[in-house]
Formats: structure tokens, C-alpha cells, sequence
């Protein structure tokens, strides 16, 4: 293709006409590579947590991301035709009935390399369907605000259950009422 630019442009004409089509190659990759690194910064950013796929009630009860992106909360309408068989509760113990602020949910910290670990928290109350869905790990329990849904759904902490999930397990978890957002230490027999 060159030898044919410079027989219709003559010589100086098609190496100038390539100089300029290199310059703008440089710069087309360029502009890729700085778009390239602007996009993964952009996909660096958390990203919120993957609720369930469950039918929200309307409203602002109804099943969506709360706070930060960082959990999945609310009330949604039950399937017709389920034949599934869920676990409820695997806690340490079922809370009390009050008014906290908070329930913080935490794992064994021994579980520092298990991978997915989360929380799911269930109604156990017949034909109340709420649910909850967030990550959790040793270092960062689940501080769930009971003013988003639990209390304004008229439920309390002692008629939900939560349980903790990984890639492969299913794992028991500490349940703590608390009336500050701030984790507190649990002593469990694991760690005496």
C-alpha cells in the first residue's frame, strides 16, 4: 500500500502522510489507555451488595439496599408456589425482645479466611416476610439499625433469625442487641 501512496503523492507526500497517520495512532492509544485506566478506576468503586431476588412490597418497607449499599433490607411479598425448605435461625442464642438501636451480627473470628461469608435474616414469624441480606466478616460485623425496617414493620429482633452463609458452609452466628453503632466485644468459648 506504501509503494502506491508514493507513486500517486510522490515521496515526501506520503512520508509526511504517514508521520501524521503514526502521530494520530500514538495518540488514538493514548486516549485508549487513559480511558482504559478511567474505567478501572471507576469499577475499583465498592460495589453495593447483590440483594435476593425477591418481589418488594411498594412502599418504603419493601425489600431494597439500605444505608450505604452495604446490605439489603425489607419486607416483600411471599412466593405462591415455593417448595423450598429454609433454615431460620443458627445463632448463639435468639435476642431477647426490646428496643434496641442496633443488632450487630458477627461470625467466629476464626473464620479470617473463609470466602462469601454473609448473613441471611428471616421473619420466624408465620406470614411476615422480611428479609435480610448482607456480607460479613471476623473484622466487620453487621450493624443492622432496627429503625430502617424491623421497627417501623412492627417487628422485633426476638421474631427474626439469621444465618450465616459462605461459598460452602453455613455458619452459626453471635447476635448482640446494642443501642450504639459501634461493634462490641464478644467473648465467646472459643476464645477462653
Amino acid at each position: 500500500m506504501r509503494s502506491r501512496l508514493g507513486t500517486r503523492m510522490g515521496k515526501a507526500s506520503a512520508e509526511l502522510y504517514f508521520r501524521k497517520l503514526r502521530g494520530s495512532f500514538s495518540r488514538a492509544v493514548a486516549t485508549s489507555v487513559v480511558i482504559v485506566i478511567l474505567h478501572a478506576g471507576q469499577s475499583a468503586r465498592a460495589e453495593p451488595w447483590k440483594c435476593a431476588t425477591v418481589s418488594p412490597i411498594s412502599g418504603p418497607l419493601g425489600y431494597q439496599h439500605r444505608g450505604d449499599g452495604s446490605r439489603c433490607e425489607g419486607l416483600y411479598e411471599p412466593t405462591v408456589s415455593s417448595q423450598r425448605i429454609d433454615l431460620l435461625n443458627l445463632t448463639n442464642a435468639i435476642p431477647r425482645s426490646g428496643s434496641p438501636k442496633f443488632a450487630q451480627i458477627s461470625v467466629p473470628s476464626s473464620l479470617t479466611d473463609v470466602a462469601g461469608l454473609h448473613v441471611v435474616g428471616l421473619s420466624l414469624v408465620p406470614d411476615t416476610f422480611y428479609r435480610l441480606d448482607a456480607p460479613i466478616s471476623p473484622a466487620r460485623p453487621a450493624m443492622i439499625p432496627t429503625s430502617d425496617v424491623i421497627m417501623p414493620g412492627g417487628l422485633d429482633l426476638s421474631q427474626l433469625g439469621f444465618v450465616g452463609y459462605s461459598d460452602k458452609w453455613i455458619i452459626p452466628l453471635n447476635v448482640q442487641l446494642t443501642n450504639t453503632n459501634q461493634p462490641v466485644t464478644i467473648i465467646s468459648i472459643e476464645s477462653i
